[in-house]
């Protein structure tokens, strides 16, 4: 029999001998984590998510209103028809299944963010899970996102983008997939841009979860956080945190 598949990144916090972990997630990958991540929940209080799903779960327009910002709807549905989705199924989505659709929309619960399935785990064991950021600074995020760049981008030739951008971002995200699940030190597109916006999301992020890690608790988010400088492994460290990676 198979061992169970490793999370790939996980580091220990010990803060004044309260033990927790932190893991560095992922919009969507293979469905092969669950039973580790059942694992690292094990004798934990808390979860801390980014966002939680049920916070966002209530905010599926705003984000596609962001995403198609100046469509009309015949151009929203034929940018998404290349995808072989389209906007009622989105609108229908929580927002955590948003980037598993657009990779595989007929199969989509198969390739699962990796936080979407701690946050399931954690309910169903009555595990306490709390959002690290608001919606509305969610929102404020996919704004300035790569993600929302390219939608943008897409309406300015949307005949070649149809053609073109669903199979480059498929072929992308599956590079990004391999080089997570392989424990890939280095993404395949580089270090992330060290923004004023990414460090103060990492020290807020790092700020709000404190109030939590006096009790055993798994901090989950995306691993950007632990590239873009100043890392929260960075910043843990500097709030006195030991920390040691475990996988």
């Amino acid at each position: 029999m198979n061992e169970p598949k490793k999370l790939p990144f996980v580091w220990e916090l010990d803060y004044d001998g309260v033990i927790s972990n932190t893991i560095g997630t992922m919009h969507a990958v293979r469905n092969i984590f669950g039973d580790d991540i059942t694992a690292k929940l094990d004798g934990k209080t808390n979860l801390l998510l980014e966002c939680t799903p049920d916070a966002m779960a209530s905010h599926g327009q705003a984000i596609l209103d962001i995403l198609f910002e100046n469509y009309n709807d015949s151009e929203r549905n034929t940018f998404l028809n290349a995808f072989g989705t389209d906007y009622d199924t989105l609108r229908q989505l929580n927002p955590a299944h948003l980037y598993s659709c657009l990779f595989n929309p007929t199969n989509y619960r198969d390739y699962p963010a990796v936080d979407f399935v701690c946050y399931e785990k954690a309910r169903s064991n009555n595990i306490q899970i709390i959002g690290l950021e608001t919606p509305q600074e969610k929102l404020d995020w996919l704004r300035q996102s790569q993600l929302a760049s390219m939608f943008k981008l897409a309406r300015q030739d949307l005949q070649k983008a149809c053609q073109v951008i669903p199979g480059l971002m498929r072929f992308g995200l599956e590079l990004l997939m391999n080089a997570y699940e392989n424990g890939h030190e280095s993404l395949p597109f580089g270090r992330p841009q060290d923004t004023a916006d990414s460090s103060q999301r990492n020290q807020k992020m790092v700020e709000r979860s404190l109030t939590y890690l006096h009790q055993p608790s798994v901090v989950a988010v995306g691993l950007d956080h632990f590239i873009a400088a100043p890392t929260i492994i960075d910043l843990y460290q500097e709030k006195g945190i030991k920390v040691k990676r475990v996988q």
